[in-house]
């Protein structure tokens, strides 16, 4: 699980990511969605760890 804040807003944002290794089947192509998942609507993040 990530905490981010929403850049313009300031507004807090958990986000769950899936573990890849859940994944086993081309797990290359969940790539692009880690850096923006669907979760967040599109919302641009600034991610650290929790």
């Amino acid at each position: 699980v990530f905490q981010g804040r929403h850049v313009k807003t300031g507004q807090l944002a958990a986000i769950k990511v899936m573990d890849v290794t859940e994944v086993p089947a081309a797990p290359s192509l969940l790539l692009p969605r880690l850096s923006m998942p669907d979760a967040v609507d599109g919302l641009t993040l600034l991610l650290v760890p929790s």
